[in-house]
């Protein structure tokens, strides 16, 4: 069994923070959101940061399900900020991009999302008011099923 995706809480700051430990397919894409969907719900998270620097480009179908499912859940939960760090390239910035617009379009701007380059200006946009804030540690890891 490989961990796949590992997360870390700041319970205090409502804050989680995840990543994709290693390249993944699309069922695994999706449970390992779905995961993190219930996580957010359980712990009332309001902030989140997650790196995809391991993630393939989204076959069409995971895009919509991102859109159409995911977008849905996270739009009626405590969330308020995903800060997403994504591997550089064009051609992943502006399906980003589109998969946020449409999200915007059909739930609103309930959850302000954005994309970053690296973790650290993820960090500063979701808390700008803390300059040396550490994230939790990534000790929580989903395992491939």
């Amino acid at each position: 069994m490989k961990d796949y995706l590992m997360y870390g809480i700041d319970a205090s700051r409502k804050l989680l923070y995840s990543k994709w430990a290693m390249p993944i397919d699309s069922g695994h894409f999706r449970a390992g959101l779905q995961h993190m969907a219930q996580v957010i719900h359980d712990q009332e998270i309001k902030l989140w940061i997650h790196e995809s620097i391991r993630l393939n480009d989204l076959e069409t179908e995971d895009q919509r399900w991102t859109t159409e499912v995911l977008a849905l859940i996270l739009s009626q939960s405590s969330l308020k900020y995903i800060a997403i760090v994504r591997p550089p390239g064009n051609e992943i910035k502006s399906m980003g991009n589109s998969i946020r617009d449409k999200a915007y379009r059909i739930y609103g701007k309930n959850v302000g999302i954005e994309f970053f380059d690296a973790v650290d200006e993820a960090k500063a946009w979701i808390v700008p008011q803390l300059q040396h804030y550490k994230l939790p540690p990534l000790a929580i890891p989903v395992k491939l099923g």
